[in-house]
């Protein structure tokens, strides 16, 4: 049980992963009309599965490629496709788990070309974000200053400050009775099994437009960067890259059916939890019970709080998820070659109108030149 300590260390890490889960969850019921009881209820039990089978703070996260296409085009990207393209992921990785074919898939993807998706998708947050500041941009624009300046100055964690005038903009505001009796008495919900969701309509969309544009950022991201940085930090626990890649096609073969989105691990989460305080697999499964707890009891609230939640803070939180994409990767550019820059760029540029398309041509531009060279 030496792994599974409960002290206030692994409390404080817990929650080192939350800058990356409080805008996706927000985005997902405010835009795609999630229901927050599958998204919490499901969570919450692959973070527990998560803590007891890794034994290391390794986060649950949502799939960043996709959540951001969904969000910045929620007119077109429906519920059903979300949840069926974390299905179809889960699809690509039970393939690549059993064939163990996710080795050489590492080998061959391009980072340019990961990066370049990573800055195309976080573009595209940033565009959501601001377009939904908009509804009041004076605001918008005043509470995006005062939340850089808090965090590179004080290192405060923005999110939770963020929430917190969203709650009070709505408590003088929307806040009503009946939400406040859903508060004060929980009921208890438990997300309903669904396959209705399966449909043969969209599936090219659901292919070349959410999962397959996922797949290179989550092997860069979940696989390859999170084995080699536990690895590192836990040595005695060590993880390997197909476990990771068993660990992802379960938890998207089983999640989609009861409303959850589509989920990764992550390094940055990690890092996160380790940073404050984590070191074992007690951080993430008390995320885990908090989450449970609340997706179980408070489902009625949860929506109706998000459902509320004003629009230029939610605009703000949008902003500043994808700019945790955008300026590492910008960061890196003077670093990179010509041949690397061209297809980070090309690729980014084309994964704001289309990450499809924008993976695609990454590809070949980054497969030509390299024959060229050689």
């Amino acid at each position: 049980m030496k792994h599974f300590k409960f002290n206030h260390m692994e409390w404080a890490g817990a929650f080192g992963d939350l800058g990356t889960l409080i805008p996706f969850i927000t985005a997902y019921t405010a835009l795609v009309h999630f229901n927050p009881v599958g998204l919490f209820v499901m969570l919450g039990i692959l973070l527990l599965v998560t803590g007891l089978v890794f034994r290391t703070p390794i986060p649950v996260q949502p799939m960043k490629a996709i959540g951001i296409v969904a969000a910045s085009q929620s007119q077109l990207i429906s519920q059903n496709m979300v949840l069926e393209a974390g299905l179809v992921s889960g699809v690509i990785w039970l393939f690549l788990a059993m064939t163990g074919l996710i080795g050489w898939v590492a080998l061959h993807i391009s980072l340019e070309v990961v990066a370049g998706i990573i800055l195309g998708v976080g573009l595209s947050f940033m565009g959501e974000g601001l377009r939904w500041m908009a509804e009041s941009l004076t605001v918008g624009l005043m509470l995006l200053v005062l939340t850089y300046f808090s965090f590179v100055k004080t290192q405060f964690p923005v999110m939770f400050g963020l929430l917190l005038v969203g709650f009070i903009w709505m408590l003088f505001g929307s806040l009503d009775a009946h939400l406040l009796e859903t508060i004060f008495h929980p009921s208890f919900h438990f997300p309903v099994f669904k396959t209705g969701f399966l449909s043969l309509n969209h599936l090219w969309q659901v292919v070349f437009i959410l999962a397959l544009p996922q797949l290179p950022l989550t092997i860069g991201n979940s696989c390859l960067a999170l084995a080699a940085e536990n690895n590192r930090v836990f040595p005695d626990r060590p993880v390997s890259v197909n476990k990771i890649a068993w660990s992802l096609a379960g938890m998207n073969l089983v999640s989609p059916f009861f409303g959850g989105m589509p989920v990764c691990h992550g390094v940055g989460g990690f890092a996160g939890q380790v940073r404050f305080g984590a070191r074992g697999g007690g951080a993430p499964i008390i995320l885990g019970l908090i989450l449970l707890f609340l997706g179980l009891f408070f489902g009625d609230t949860l929506a109706r709080l998000v459902l509320d939640f004003p629009k230029p803070v939610l605009g703000v939180i949008l902003f500043v998820a994808g700019g945790e994409l955008v300026f590492p990767i910008l960061k890196s550019i003077q670093n990179k070659t010509t041949q690397a820059l061209a297809v980070l760029l090309l690729t980014g540029t084309l994964t704001i109108w289309n990450v499809g398309i924008g993976l695609v041509v990454g590809l070949l531009l980054d497969g030509f030149l390299r024959k060229a060279k050689t």
